[in-house]
């Protein structure tokens, strides 16, 4: 991870997949400050795809950084990069960890109007953020319009 800065300066082409693939790693070593600095990298030299956005949101959510995840968000809304279910629900679910809950309705909302279905575990993670923020009104909505997609599961 520490070597793709430097093969960046001296002229070593790297592609999205391996970039990528490291701002995986950064999400799995808890790393989002390093994910968000090879997004970067990766803004500069290369075009920004969907894979390396979400690899960096889903980095951010395992630190629980949602103010990031939803910054990562907007910026690829505004480089009109295609937001997907994994978007989504990385975002939503890096809400719901930092006891965020008015995002992740606004979230699932905007998922739909572009028309992205929550999957089970997208609907899982708005409810939990719901069950934190004391909003069961919102929770009860929510599993209503869930019934009959693909809503949450057992576990909500």
């Amino acid at each position: 991870l520490t070597m793709l800065p430097a093969m960046c300066m001296v002229g070593i082409l790297l592609d999205v997949i391996a970039c990528s693939a490291a701002i995986s790693t950064c999400e799995k070593c808890l790393q989002w400050q390093l994910a968000l600095g090879l997004l970067n990298i990766l803004r500069g030299a290369l075009a920004l795809e969907t894979l390396a956005c979400n690899a960096t949101i889903s980095a951010c959510e395992k630190c629980r950084e949602w103010m990031v995840a939803l910054a990562l968000l907007a910026g690829m809304q505004r480089a009109s990069i295609v937001l997907d279910m994994i978007t989504y629900s990385a975002t939503i679910s890096a809400c719901e960890k930092g006891h965020n809950w008015q995002h992740p309705l606004e979230l699932l909302g905007q998922m739909q109007r572009h028309g992205e279905m929550p999957s089970a575990v997208t609907c899982n993670a708005a409810l939990s953020a719901c069950e934190k923020g004391l909003v069961w009104e919102a929770a009860l909505e929510l599993l209503s319009e869930a019934t009959g997609r693909a809503g949450p599961d057992a576990v909500a």
